[in-house]
């Protein structure tokens, strides 16, 4: 490419400056890519208020709903507008906002049961499901007991002077596993 007669001082100078042009146009998109960056978080930070402000407009709506209207400024529904009786029927409306409101909790109580309740009798159609039902029964009722008994410990310390707490371990141990306490370490 150079040839013996171009000097050397001039070949220096191009590789230096070809060096500084891709130093600069780097640099350069750094740059754009961090004013990039910026806008697009602008962007999203902008677009998440939104959001944010939608989603706590949303939660109004649905609360107010809940309650048939009120709390809505200047909203008035068409049943407080009928009639002269407008001031006892918030008094009506809340006994039948919670009425509602048992009521559609009482749905999904007896709906999450009747779901339960299926489920447990498709048990009965697999003999997997039905060992697996068994053992579980068999882990709450041990721990049912155990639960009992710590129970019994309990009242019984707190009505000596914790000396017969000792016997009565070994007592519980001897039931168990006919091992005296000496014996085990």
């Amino acid at each position: 490419m150079w040839s013996s007669s171009t000097p050397r001082v001039y070949r220096s100078w191009v590789r230096i400056q070809n060096k500084f042009r891709g130093w600069k146009g780097r640099k350069e998109r750094q740059k754009i890519v961090k004013i990039q960056a910026h806008v697009r978080g602008h962007q999203v930070r902008k677009s998440y208020r939104k959001v944010a402000w939608s989603v706590g407009i949303v939660e109004k709506v649905i609360l107010r709903w809940r309650r048939k209207g009120r709390g809505l400024r200047g909203f008035q529904s068409e049943k407080q507008l009928e009639g002269p009786s407008w001031q006892i029927q918030p008094a009506k409306a809340e006994a039948e906002d919670e009425y509602d409101f048992l009521k559609d909790g009482r749905k999904q109580a007896t709906g999450r049961l009747d779901r339960a309740l299926a489920r447990v009798r498709s048990m009965n159609q697999y003999p997997e499901a039905r060992d697996q039902y068994r053992r579980l029964q068999a882990c709450v009722n041990s721990l049912r007991e155990s639960q009992a008994m710590q129970d019994r410990m309990l009242a019984d310390s707190t009505g000596t002077d914790g000396g017969d707490f000792m016997t009565e371990l070994e007592e519980l141990c001897r039931d168990d596993g006919d091992a005296p306490m000496s014996t085990i370490s």
